[in-house]
This record gives structure tokens, sequence and C-alpha cells, in this order.
């Protein structure tokens, strides 16, 4: 059951069921889908990805093409998203909050196509990075997982929804780890997640950067 966002704010991160969320476009104005993928973080834990490619409205761009790598051809039979909303929905039955890199992104999009997305507390895994980790020079998903070795053992290609998604929930776990008992509420607030950062041994001393 969806808790009301009241009380999720109030609860350890841990103790509550997250929905890390990635979405590809097909690069037009108002973009529609061409994937989406969803993995579950419980009690700490990041589950396996689930995720749906998507056969648009309109045609995918060439520079989309280029970012993700799906083309007209290879959505051509896969499902629209009016039929797969049902499905996707299922996968948040029991979410309290989710997540993403860039998040708002993300959610304008899935608020925009699909029916019926609920309404969940949402933690920006970017805007905590820059908190948490001031002395990187880039906080973009691909330069933190390299950084931090979020990617290790996952099938590629980047760029593609179930790689982004899981390599969010990953770097989640990390920031949320470095700091002091978070609460969900901690998690949605970048200037309470510097506060309460628990500092690493091996951290870097902080050094000028450039923002993403």
């Amino acid at each position: 059951m969806i808790q009301p966002a009241s009380s999720v704010l109030y609860r350890a991160w841990t103790d509550v069921t997250w929905a890390v969320v990635d979405v590809e476009g097909n690069g037009q104005p108002q973009p529609d889908l061409v994937e989406i993928a969803i993995v579950t973080i419980r009690g700490g834990d990041v589950g396996p990805a689930r995720s749906w490619l998507v056969r648009p409205p309109r045609p995918v761009t060439w520079r989309a093409r280029q970012i993700h790598g799906l083309s007209d051809e290879d959505l051509q039979h896969a499902p629209t998203i009016e039929q797969l909303a049902v499905e996707i929905l299922a996968e948040l039955a029991d979410v309290d909050a989710v997540a993403g890199h860039q998040v708002g992104v993300d959610l304008s999009v899935v608020r925009r196509v699909i029916v019926g997305w609920p309404d969940l507390p949402a933690a920006d895994t970017l805007r905590l990075a820059r908190g948490l980790l001031p002395e990187l020079s880039s906080h973009r998903l691909g330069a933190l997982a390299e950084h931090l070795g979020l990617a290790d053992g996952l099938p590629g290609p980047a760029h593609r929804a179930a790689f982004d998604a899981t390599v969010a929930a990953r770097l989640l776990v990390y920031l949320a780890t470095a700091m002091a008992t978070p609460t969900v509420g901690d998690l949605l607030n970048p200037g309470a997640a510097r506060a309460n950062r628990t500092p690493r041994p091996e951290d870097a001393a902080p050094t000028l950067f450039e923002v993403p």
C-alpha cells in the first residue's frame, strides 16, 4: 500500500520501498517514451531491473538514436505505453518513494504519458551527489559510475534504461550510507544531506569543480 507522503518523510530510508526510474525518449518535442525501467530498493538492497520497450507514436530522431541506440525498427513490434501502463503501474503497488538521476525530467514524462502514475516523494541522485561529493569535477551519472565503480558487473550499454536505473539505484544506496541515519525526507533535501554527511576515510579534500 502506498503510504501518505507526510508519514513517509520521517521514516528511515531503509524502512521504505523505493522505485528508481529511468526513461529513454524519442527526441521529439514533448518526447514520447521508447523505454522505461524500474529498479526497486527494499531494506537498502537493490533489486533487479524491470524494463519495457515502448513503441512511440512518433519517429525516433537521429540524435536520440545516437544516445540510446534504439531505432524505429527496434520498436516497431513493441507495445504502446497505453498497453503497458497497467503492468508498469503494478511495479509501483507497494512503493513509498521514487528516485532517479535528474528524476524530475523522467517524472515529467511518465506523469504526462502514464495515466495513474502515483504522486510519491522523489529523491534526485544528481542533487544528492552534488551535495555529498562536491570535490568531484562531474556529477553526470556516467562519471559517478566510473568514479565509484557503480557499473561493475552490469551488462551494457549505458544510456539504456535498465543500465542507468540500476546505476542510479546503486548511487542512491551509496549516498544514503554516507549520511548519518537518514530519513526519506533527508534524501529529498540536498542541504540536509550535506549537513548529515558522515566523512569517509578516503574522502579527498574539496576542490573547485565545474558543475556539469
